[in-house]
């Protein structure tokens, strides 16, 4: 009777999994996908090997150039986007309280597609904080990666050892 009910048990166990799983996987946000846009996945930094530079300025640097990059990708979680399926199946909300629009705006989010990010704005960011940490030979170029319902890009940077000054003398001026 024992082995009976451990394998019942068994089973049950199994069938909720696979209940639990199918419900996720239809959760997927690809189904309210408009024609001919893609989602935006995020962007990497890719920084080209430069002997000259340390591994600390190379740290720093990227900590800085993280910070420019935006707009913040969509939420996912075991390849789905949760916020955007909640946001699109929430519908047209007429008032601005009610389930309908906390399910939409608070437990929602709304989808953040490839055009809508300025990637040459981005770009020029990153040139901008590359010469603000010294490297102002540094250069930066964008590279989008797309895939079938996303895309990525990609910035690769370069730059050569960053100027710095050794010293700063003050002079004391008369007044």
């Amino acid at each position: 009777a024992r082995k009976w009910k451990k394998k019942v048990l068994t089973i049950f166990l199994f069938i909720q999994l696979l209940i639990i799983g199918l419900l996720a996987a239809s959760c997927t946000a690809n189904k309210y996908l408009p024609e001919g846009k893609k989602y935006y996945d995020g962007a990497t930094i890719k920084w080209s090997h430069e002997p000259d530079v340390s591994g600390k300025d190379r740290r720093n640097t990227l900590s800085d150039l993280n910070e420019v990059i935006r707009p913040d990708p969509n939420f996912k979680w075991l390849g789905m986007r949760p916020k955007v399926w909640f946001y699109h199946i929430a519908g047209e909300v007429e008032k601005e309280k009610g389930f309908k629009h906390w399910l939409k705006y608070k437990v929602g989010g709304e989808p953040v597609y490839l055009e809508d990010v300025n990637y040459q704005q981005v770009n020029r960011l990153i040139g901008n904080r590359l010469t603000l940490n010294g490297f102002f030979q540094g250069r930066s170029r964008p590279e989008l990666i797309e895939h079938d319902h996303n895309a990525v890009i990609q910035y690769e940077v370069s730059a050569s050892n960053p100027y710095r000054y050794d010293t700063i003398a003050l002079v004391a001026g008369k007044g």
